[in-house]
């Protein structure tokens, strides 16, 4: 029991970040939209804040595996890191497409 409790509460961590990450990224498009370059840059390092922490709320729990600590098959933990890598992707796509657009490169 004890290991399904830190599993949760890690996967919630890591969902609730994710989602922040994907809530500033959300900020940063509509700020380069109104121009504001400074929010908008602003926005994604909010953004990698909070996939950084994301990240290492799995990492803790993948180093506690590797270091022998058995947990079951979760498929809440599958759905937060899914959830972390899409909003990685995301992150890693606007700044791309923005970057396209600013002729970058």
């Amino acid at each position: 029991m004890a290991n399904e409790s830190v599993l949760v509460k890690a996967a919630m961590a890591i969902i609730l970040d994710a989602g922040d990450a994907r809530n500033y990224i959300q900020g940063a498009v509509k700020a380069y939209v109104r121009g504001d370059v400074t929010e908008m840059e602003a926005n994604f390092a909010r953004a990698e804040a909070a996939i950084r922490q994301a990240h290492q709320s799995q990492t803790e729990v993948v180093q506690a595996e590797a270091a022998g600590e058995q947990f079951d098959y979760s498929l809440l933990m599958t759905h937060a890191m899914d959830t972390l890598m899409t909003i990685m992707s995301e992150l890693h796509q606007t700044k791309n497409m923005i970057m396209i657009d600013r002729k970058e490169g």
